[in-house]
């Protein structure tokens, strides 16, 4: 056999060899297998899982949000600065062989400011509250997530007072509790944010801190053509007339990106405006001095000579909240009469942790005077209340059976009696006589005063009203107090009403009686003072 014979059939027996390909071929096969498979769950399997660790993600973060909602509406009435941690950003699960997309970043930040504007309110003393426009900044707190798969996460924001999402279809909801309307219509309480805060960051904790904050609510009317709110809103029409469904006395109107709430006129109705900060607080001034006893300045004063008045003011910031430690200078201008806490013709004292003042007058002769009590760090022109006061030479009112009478003074004719048939009590009776050609209707009430002059009183803290079953209980210098039972006083008529408490009261005590009526004709406001005569000797009863 010839060398290229040889040759030529050492290759072909080479190539007809196929010991070897089918274990090469199905290693090319396994392989191509696990990189489609690893392909696979690249694009398909770790986007769904981190779909849904996002997803979980976004609950979490929204049930962190109604926590500090939560957290604010504490601070808006407390005081007391509240922190929450928000989850900002989902953790995906470790992979051997896949990889996760980079940790998304959320992002948490107050919203450029906007105006919220009050019109047509009033309150009793018609000072700073005088019905002309009021207006305030507030700012948003927003949440957006940045996820790098889940779509349908919305952008979740504080704002009013409420949590609310919007998602990327417009669509937006009520995602908390919270509601600026009270479900009777009757009280309007809104949260503003002040200050720039933002983080971008895993984990943020949070801290809401006061600014402006109060428990309680600023008595205000409207205007007889009504009054109105205008606030910024993420909201639409529908959610906000959702809101509003089955709440009387209070509509709304969604334009753009703000919503009025229309009041109804001449009614009167609570508000409070708090404001809280996730930065550097700013300092809380005093803006204006607000009469609190009588609540109306103007109102007609008169008193014995030798007997003492209380004039109550507080110290309030912009937003109507009473602000503590403030001081407050009171002057008489008249014949001779003293104030009891300096024994001269003026004083200068404190607001207490309630932000409220008080100065007794006392008159040493008889004439008219005037009494100015001023707020000399205000920064507004409304830090001054003055009052007129008529000095007598007797008691102003008719005594009781029992020959001593109580000072009044008052919208309505008014004769104070004490009974003295209720065992253990002390009990002031009043009658109400009622001039009007149409019948009228006590429907709240109010009490303010002191039990003692001079000296320190017990520790009465309540007052039972009674005019009939069921009776009641209202708190001595607290908030406005719906009747169990409503006081009608017919038109050319009279009706009786009994003031008692489980303790005596005080030689000496003074009582301030707001009064909210309706009738045929409207509503109306009266103011009573009744001094509480003195005790003839003994305990009560006398």
């Amino acid at each position: 056999m010839t060398l290229s014979k040889h040759i030529t059939q050492g290759l072909s027996d080479y190539w007809n060899d196929e010991r070897g390909v089918s274990p090469v071929v199905g290693f090319v096969l396994i392989f191509g297998i696990i990189v489609i498979a690893l392909a696979l769950y690249q694009s398909q399997l770790v986007p769904a899982q981190n779909e849904q660790v996002e997803f979980k993600h976004s609950q979490v973060v929204e049930t962190e949000m109604n926590e500090l909602q939560g957290a604010i509406s504490a601070v808006s009435s407390d005081g007391s600065p509240r922190s929450v941690s928000l989850d900002l950003a989902p953790e995906y699960p470790d992979r051997a062989v896949a990889v996760n997309p980079g940790q998304p970043i959320a992002s948490l930040r107050t919203t450029d400011p906007a105006t919220v504007t009050l019109s047509g309110l009033s309150s009793a003393d018609g000072q700073y509250w005088d019905g002309t426009d009021k207006t305030f900044d507030t700012r948003m707190l927003e949440y957006q997530s940045n996820y790098n798969v889940y779509s349908q996460d919305p952008i979740i924001r504080f704002e009013n007072g409420m949590v609310t999402k919007e998602f990327d279809n417009g669509e937006s909801l009520v995602h908390s509790d919270g509601s600026v309307v009270s479900d009777d219509g009757n009280q309007i309480d809104i949260t503003f944010v002040n200050g720039t805060y933002q983080e971008s960051v895993t984990t943020a904790g949070v801290t809401a801190k006061p600014v402006s904050t109060s428990r309680e609510f600023l008595q205000l009317r409207t205007a007889p053509g009504g009054g109105a709110i205008t606030l910024p809103t993420t909201l639409s029409q529908e959610r906000w007339d959702a809101l509003l469904d089955g709440v009387g006395h209070v509509s709304a109107a969604v334009a753009g990106d703000t919503v009025t709430l229309d009041l109804e006129g001449d009614r009167l109705y609570t508000v409070r405006l708090t404001e809280v900060t996730f930065s550097d607080t700013p300092k809380r001034t005093v803006h204006y001095l607000a009469s609190e006893e009588p609540r109306d300045p103007t109102t007609n004063l008169t008193v014995e000579i030798g007997q003492s008045i209380p004039l109550t003011v507080s110290t309030r910031d912009r937003l109507g909240n009473t602000k503590a430690g403030a001081t407050v200078e009171a002057n008489i201008s008249g014949p001779n009469a003293n104030f009891a806490e300096s024994g001269t013709d003026n004083a200068t004292v404190g607001t207490n942790e309630a932000g409220r003042a008080t100065v007794r007058f006392t008159p040493l002769e008889v004439g008219t005077y005037t009494v100015t009590l001023t707020a000399p760090d205000g920064d507004s022109s409304v830090n001054t209340v003055t009052y007129e006061i008529v000095a007598t030479d007797d008691a102003v009112g008719t005594g009781g059976d029992n020959g001593s009478g109580g000072g009044i003074n008052n919208g309505f004719p008014i004769q104070v009696f004490i009974d003295s048939s209720t065992p253990n009590k002390c009990t002031v009776e009043l009658t109400f006589v009622n001039d009007r050609s149409d019948d009228v209707t006590a429907t709240d009430l109010r009490i303010n005063g002191f039990f003692s002059q001079g000296a320190s009183g017990p520790d009465i803290s309540n007052i039972t009203v009674r005019n009939g079953p069921p009776m009641t209980a209202v708190e001595l210098n607290g908030d406005l107090t719906p009747l169990e039972t409503l006081i009608t006083v017919p038109a050319q008529g009279q009706t009786t009403v009994e003031l008692s408490t489980d303790d005596d009261f005080v030689e000496g005590g003074f009582l301030i009686m707001e009064v909210h009526y309706t009738s045929t004709s409207g509503s109306l406001t009266d103011t009573y003072f009744i001094g509480v005569p003195k005790k003839s000797g003994g305990n009560c009863p006398y």
